[in-house]
Order: structure tokens, then C-alpha cells, then sequence
């Protein structure tokens, strides 16, 4: 790559990250980096940027101990970190190792670690090195499954986590050009041999491509800009609707108008629910969409009825369809109960956070069985249906005991209780909550 092109690459960088998002002022920044060529021309690039914007950089590695190089990969990632003047936090695997799914798994604690360390580091804003090429495969790959709208059009360029924004600056590069960047800088790379294992789904997608012409190539480039624009313009009608036609309740519940929700296209209703379902359940993945469809069409048939999915109860009553947390699921789940210590937040049922900064808080099942006596000390002003109360904890502190929404906010207040629905995944891409 010859410099002036490089300055080029560089500026458009820049400009993508000063034009496309927000940063704080003196920034920090959080760097995924693996060692490949994706990651190290990253860090290049953000060394650039970060200088000019006086801000700091805190490197990442994620060693998953899943190969004989993973110790030798850590100390490489850490050495180039410290001779740029940056930290390097190497985080390791502990827990042991599934027996299948071990990369979905690895992914997923990646990103748990991770977000756990910026959130310690105060860190807004998490970059990875995902580019052109992976998005490409994903979409393919995703295609081969024929999944419905969302995925399809693969990999987004941000995402939000709380308070933390995801970013992924690369996703228009391809990797032959940050392969470039990485030459032009002398910059040495690792090479994963588990891209080469093809006992794994993308290696193999990536093999498949590596044989398209140039010709197929684009067209599924094509395809990909194509689908993200459709998919742009469905997550518009889905947030639309939501904020016209979505009640959602404090306790956890939602709920729309069947006749507002049967006026839409089908697909989009389909979307609906299963965004609904999804962030009810607190589940990271959406509900079959072929069980969907099954529920959608009962919905079309009958007037009053009930109906389970994706550990939700659909409650049908005449033009309102009310969507609970199915109680059965929250006793599973929280069967041992949950103790919250002082000043540390936790979650009940994956879908409350809860948080004390006086007291250590003690949170047990509401069962039919003690039901019987705490109905006497609770006043249900809102007439919160049981199954819904079933899904609520009974919370334990200083000899006295609450449940959330059948008591007010000033009250939790007073008792210096923070309670309230923290979904996994927010209704739409915009993060409705």
C-alpha cells in the first residue's frame, strides 16, 4: 500500500468515527484484540485517532486456552500493547470447557468478560475488529438457515449494551486491505489455526466463498446491502408500532391491541412477537419462528384464550393480547432464591436488577402456598394478575419484607431498594427502553 493511499484509509476512518458517532470528551476507548491481522491494523488505526482526540486506549485479550498457542498469543498481544504505552488486560477461561458448542460458548463468555472489565474501567465505548469479510460470511452462512429479517443482513456496525456502545469501525474493510495496513507498518500477526478447522461452521463457510468468482462475489455483496436496507425499513415499522401500540408495565408485562397488530403486514407481525417474547423471556435468542406463526394464527381464531411460548404466557382477551413471564419458568429459574449484597446489583430472573446500598437483601419465590398469608400484608391496587406476582420476588431485609409493584416506588425508595425490569435484549436494534 503506498502512503498517499494509506492516508486515504486513515481519514476515512477518522471521518466515520467523528461523522457516525459520539464520544466524550479526553475518550476512553476498549480494544478487542485477538492478535490477527483484523485486530492489530485496529489498533493502528485507533493509535492514530486516539492521539488526536487526547484520549486512552485499554486493550483486551481473551485467552480461551483452547490451543497449545494460547499462552504464546496472550504474551505477543501484551508486548505490543506495552510498546505502544497502552494496558493490556489478558483475561483467561477459567471454567471448564463444554463438550459441544464450545465456540458459541467462547463467544458468548468473551463478550460477559469483557463488558464486565469496562464497566470496572468506566469504558463507554468497546471496539472489535469485525470487517467486510465477516460480514459477508454471516450473512451467507445465516442465508444457507433461511432465518427471517433479523440477522440476514449480518453484522451491525454499533449496538448498544447498556451503557456501553459496541462499535465495530472495520465492518466496511476488507481483510485484505487491513492485511495491507499491517505490512505497511511492519506489524507481525498471529494466525489462528482454528480458522483452518474446518470441524467448525465458518471455516467451512469462509472455504465456500474462497471459491465463488469475483462475479458471485459481488453479487452477494449486493445482496448483503440490499438486505440491509429491507432490514433497515423493517425496524422502522417495528419501532413505530411499538411506540404507537406497545404498553409495556413495569412488573414485566406487555401489552397490544390484536385488531392495531392484524392490520400490518404479517411479517412484521410475526417480528412483533417474537421481539416481545424475547425480551419478556430475557432470552438472548428469538423464539422458533415457525411456533410463532402457530401462535399467530390462534390469535387470528380465537377471542379469549391462553397460549405459551419462549417461557411466556399469551393471555388473549377479546382485542388485548397480554404477554407475562410464565411463572413456571421464574420457579425453575430462582428456585434457590437470590441473595443481593450491599452496594452490589444483581438480577432476579435474568430480567429485574436489583440493587441496596444499605442493606443486604434477601429474595425468595411467591408461591401459592405462601401466598395464602401475604396476600393479608400487600394491597394489589393495579389487580396484577397472580401469574404475574408468581414471576415478582418476595425480598427479605432488617426483619422486614416487600414485593416490588405491590408496593410504591417511594416505598422501595425509602427502603433503599432499586427494582426494575432489565431486559438481556431491548425490543428493537434502537433500544426501545
Amino acid at each position: 500500500m503506498k502512503p498517499s493511499k494509506l492516508k486515504l484509509v486513515e481519514n476515512y476512518f477518522s471521518r466515520n468515527l467523528d461523522c457516525n458517532l459520539s464520544f466524550e470528551e479526553n475518550p476512553h476507548i476498549g480494544l478487542c484484540v485477538s492478535g490477527g491481522p483484523d485486530s492489530m491494523a485496529l489498533v493502528v488505526l485507533m493509535n492514530n485517532w486516539i492521539k488526536k482526540n487526547n484520549g486512552k486506549i485499554t486493550i483486551f485479550h481473551f485467552n480461551h486456552g483452547l490451543r497449545k498457542e494460547s499462552e504464546i498469543e496472550s504474551k505477543f498481544v501484551k508486548k505490543f500493547s506495552n510498546n505502544l504505552g497502552y494496558e493490556c488486560k489478558i483475561i483467561k477461561w477459567q471454567d471448564s470447557k463444554p463438550k459441544s458448542g464450545i465456540m458459541k460458548t467462547a463467544r458468548n463468555l468473551r463478550y460477559k468478560k469483557i463488558i464486565e472489565e469496562c464497566k470496572k474501567k468506566k469504558i463507554l465505548h468497546l471496539m472489535t475488529a469485525h470487517h467486510h469479510d465477516d460480514s459477508l460470511e454471516t450473512f451467507f452462512m445465516r442465508s444457507l438457515r433461511k432465518k427471517t429479517y433479523e440477522g440476514l443482513f449480518s453484522i451491525p456496525f454499533r449496538r448498544i449494551h447498556e451503557s456501553l456502545q459496541i462499535i465495530r469501525p472495520l465492518i466496511n474493510f476488507k481483510k485484505i486491505k487491513l492485511k495491507e495496513i499491517c505490512k505497511f507498518y511492519n506489524i507481525d500477526w498471529i494466525s489462528d489455526s482454528s480458522n483452518f478447522n474446518f470441524f467448525y461452521e465458518r471455516p467451512r463457510i469462509r472455504e465456500r466463498l474462497s471459491n465463488f468468482s469475483g462475479k458471485k462475489l459481488n453479487f452477494l455483496a449486493k445482496e448483503l446491502k440490499k438486505n440491509k436496507i429491507d432490514n433497515e425499513n423493517v425496524e422502522k415499522k417495528i419501532t413505530d408500532f411499538f411506540i404507537s401500540n406497545l404498553r409495556h408495565n413495569q412488573n414485566g408485562s406487555f401489552e397490544i391491541g390484536k385488531t392495531k397488530l392484524l392490520k400490518i403486514k404479517q411479517n412484521i407481525q410475526i417480528e412483533i412477537l417474537r421481539r416481545i417474547l424475547r425480551t419478556c423471556s430475557s432470552k438472548i435468542y428469538l423464539p422458533c419462528l415457525n411456533s410463532t406463526k402457530l401462535i399467530l394464527e390462534k390469535l387470528k381464531k380465537y377471542k379469549i384464550s391462553k397460549f405459551t411460548l419462549h417461557s411466556c404466557l399469551i393471555v388473549l382477551k377479546n382485542d388485548k393480547i397480554l404477554i407475562y413471564r410464565e411463572s413456571k419458568a421464574t420457579q425453575k429459574k430462582m428456585n434457590k432464591g437470590l441473595v443481593v449484597d450491599i452496594k452490589n446489583s444483581n438480577f432476579w430472573d435474568n430480567r429485574f436488577k436489583i440493587y441496596s446500598d444499605k442493606y443486604e437483601l434477601h429474595c425468595e419465590l411467591i408461591t401459592e402456598r405462601n401466598w395464602v398469608e401475604l396476600k393479608n400484608n400487600f394491597y394489589n391496587g393495579n389487580n396484577i394478575p397472580f401469574d404475574i406476582i408468581k414471576t415478582l420476588p418476595l425480598i427479605r431485609f432488617n426483619k422486614k419484607k416487600v414485593i416490588p409493584f405491590l408496593i410504591s416506588n417511594e416505598e422501595l425508595e425509602k427502603a433503599s431498594i432499586d427494582f426494575y425490569f432489565s431486559p438481556k435484549i431491548p425490543l428493537t436494534k434502537k433500544n426501545f427502553f
